[in-house]
């Protein structure tokens, strides 16, 4: 589950998420990785809170969380069609659960990083 706090767009924002291959400072220096798998969209509540759950077919937690690095990224609203920045971020890990600020999110994975 994904799941995000402090979120201050109206109720009904939609919020685009993927997992990525690289790590979150690599999203900050421009490097980031290509999105792997698309996460369903997050939309914002009149609480200031999202959550989305999404299965990833054909790939085991312990897949997931090994290999390569990987990050969460959590995109601004989509404005027109050009893609929104990102407004969060949480590298993979199997360490602990991740939060960040921006909006501030939980993975259920590890490190952290907030725009």
């Amino acid at each position: 589950m994904l799941a995000m706090k402090n979120l201050m767009e109206p109720a009904g924002t939609m919020h685009l998420a993927h997992i990525h291959q690289g790590t979150c400072a690599n999203e900050r220096s421009g490097k980031g990785g290509p999105a792997e798998y698309p996460l369903k969209l997050l939309t914002t509540k009149k609480n200031e809170t999202a959550t989305s759950t999404t299965v990833v077919k054909g790939v085991t937690l312990s897949q997931l969380f090994s290999g390569a690095p990987k990050y969460i990224n959590v995109h601004a609203p989509r404005v027109k069609a050009v893609e929104s920045p990102s407004i969060s971020c949480a590298d993979l890990s199997s360490d602990s659960a991740a939060t960040s600020s921006g909006g501030t999110g939980s993975s259920g994975g590890g490190g952290q990083d907030g725009y």
